[in-house]
């Protein structure tokens, strides 16, 4: 468990920001040898759950929006749950029209989520702009490496796959 205060830029509204992350690790690995044939099984099981809160404003920021924290649970997975199931139809997407015009599209998609989530009234229409995010990052996330593949040979892919991985990674952070 790993438990703490948040830095946060002074200019914004933000006070007494709390993170909590609890983290496992289940693995297990085994060596097979088979008739002749050697092999080697692995299983692994991870876990992480973040929970945080904070003060916008001096409220915390439910109350502003005017419900409570399942509610946000709710907000909070629906791009997830978009992103599982509008992985794959992504994916032929692209095969079918391109990884370039695919990430214009997928651009489209996660800024029409933005201004959904702006101009969000209540829990539905938060939800839906939330979600609407699951359907363009989909396309970004297979779209981009697909780009990279075709744009680049060699080390300079493996620097622009580096590169790509990178920012998946402090995007996550910020």
């Amino acid at each position: 468990r790993s438990q703490g205060g948040l830095a946060i830029s002074p200019a914004l509204p933000i006070e007494n920001a709390q993170l909590a992350i609890d983290t496992g690790v289940l693995v297990y690995v085994r060596a097979l040898d088979l008739w002749g044939r050697s092999g080697k099984f692995d299983a692994i099981a991870a876990y992480s759950h973040l929970s945080g809160n904070a003060l916008a404003f001096g409220q915390p920021i439910e109350r502003d929006l005017g419900f409570g924290h399942a509610a946000m649970g709710s907000v909070f997975s629906a791009w997830t749950l978009m992103f599982i199931f509008s992985a794959m139809p992504c994916g032929a997407l692209m095969d079918r029209i391109g990884p370039r015009r695919a990430i214009f599209i997928a651009v489209l998609f996660i800024a029409a989520s933005g201004v959904l989530r702006v101009a969000a009234q209540g829990h539905l229409s938060l939800l839906f702009g939330v979600a609407m995010f699951g359907l363009g990052g989909p396309l970004v996330a297979i779209g981009a490496p697909k780009l990279i593949s075709l744009w680049f040979e060699g080390k300079d892919r493996a620097v622009a796959m580096g590169i790509f991985a990178l920012t998946l990674g402090v995007t996550m952070l910020v």
